[in-house]
C-alpha cells in the first residue's frame, strides 16, 4: 500500500485525509495518507524520514517555499509558482516538487463558474497560496494586483512571478476588481478576516476564499451580503489532491464523481 502524507504547522483543520480518500476509494487504488504537523524547528529531520519512507506527500503552511530546498528537482510548475504543495518521488528515488494549487485553484474557478479570462483580479496575501493563484491567473487576467500587509512580500512575489500583468500595491484598493481573492491564513479561526477598510464588495462581481474550513469565512460572508457570487476553498482542495493522486498513482476521475466529494468537504 502506498504511503502519502501531507507536512505543516498548525493544521488541525485540515480535510485532506479525506479528500484523498475518498479520491483512492472512488478509483479502487488504496493507500494510506498521515497528517505530520510540526514546528519549523523539526523541517529537517521531517524531510529526511519523508525522503526515505514515503512514496510522496503534500506541503501546506508555513512550508511551501522552504521545502524547497530538501528536494532535488522542481517540475515547472513549481519553479514557475515558486512554491510546492505536492512531492513526488521519482523511479531513481529523486524528491520532484510541484504546485497542483495553481491548476486546481482555475479548476475550482471553472467548477463554481466564475470566469476570469480577460478580467481584473485583487489577490489578499503573498504566502505560498498567494503565490500559486497568482501563477493561475496572471497570463489569464487583464490584470492582477496583490496586497499584503508587509508591502515589500507583495512585491517579491510579483517581481517574480514574470509575465502576465502584476502589480503590487501598498495601499489596499477600495474596489474596482471583477474578483477579490483572499490567500490570507484570516479566517482560519473564528470572527477572523483579512483587514479591508474602505473596500467596497459592491465593486466586485465575485469573491473566492482559499480557505475552506469553516465553509463560510467572514470574508466570503461580508462578500455574499453585498451580492456578490462566493467561493470556498473546497474546490480548490479536491483538485489540487486529484491532481497529486494523478502524479502519485496516475488516477484520474470523471466529473460525476467530483461533487460528491466537494460538497462533503
Amino acid at each position: 500500500m502506498k504511503c502519502h502524507a501531507l507536512i505543516g504547522y498548525g493544521i488541525d483543520y485540515t480535510r485532506s485525509p479525506f479528500v484523498h480518500g475518498e479520491i483512492c476509494r472512488l478509483a479502487d487504488a488504496p493507500a494510506f495518507y498521515d497528517i505530520f504537523d510540526f514546528p519549523p524547528s523539526e523541517l529537517p529531520e521531517r524531510a529526511a524520514y519523508l525522503r526515505q519512507y514515503c512514496d510522496g506527500f503534500n506541503v501546506t503552511k508555513p512550508y511551501k517555499t522552504e521545502i524547497i530546498r530538501y528536494l532535488d528537482k522542481l517540475d515547472p510548475s513549481a519553479a514557475a509558482a515558486g512554491a510546492v504543495n505536492t512531492v513526488s518521488r521519482a523511479a531513481d528515488g529523486r524528491l520532484i516538487g510541484h504546485n497542483t494549487d495553481a491548476a486546481g485553484f482555475w479548476d475550482g474557478l471553472i467548477y463554481h463558474s466564475i470566469r476570469l479570462q480577460g478580467r481584473a483580479a485583487l489577490i489578499l496575501g503573498a504566502g505560498g497560496g498567494a503565490r500559486a493563484v497568482a501563477e493561475a491567473l496572471r497570463k489569464k487576467c487583464s490584470a492582477l494586483m496583490i496586497y499584503n500587509r508587509t508591502y515589500e512580500k507583495a512585491v517579491q512575489v510579483a517581481a517574480e512571478l514574470k509575465g502576465g500583468n502584476i502589480t503590487a500595491t501598498r495601499e489596499l484598493p477600495k474596489g474596482g476588481f471583477y474578483a477579490v481573492v483572499n490567500c490570507t491564513s484570516a479566517g482560519l479561526r473564528a470572527g477572523e478576516s483579512p483587514a479591508l477598510p474602505d473596500f467596497d464588495f459592491r465593486s466586485c462581481k465575485a469573491a473566492v476564499d482559499i480557505i475552506y474550513n469553516p465553509r463560510e469565512t467572514v470574508f466570503l460572508s461580508l462578500a455574499r451580503q453585498s451580492g456578490l457570487k462566493t467561493a470556498n476553498g473546497a474546490a480548490m482542495l479536491f483538485y489540487q489532491a486529484l491532481r497529486a493522486e494523478n502524479l502519485w498513482q496516475g488516477i484520474t476521475l470523471s466529473e460525476d464523481k467530483v461533487r460528491g466529494v466537494i460538497e462533503a468537504i
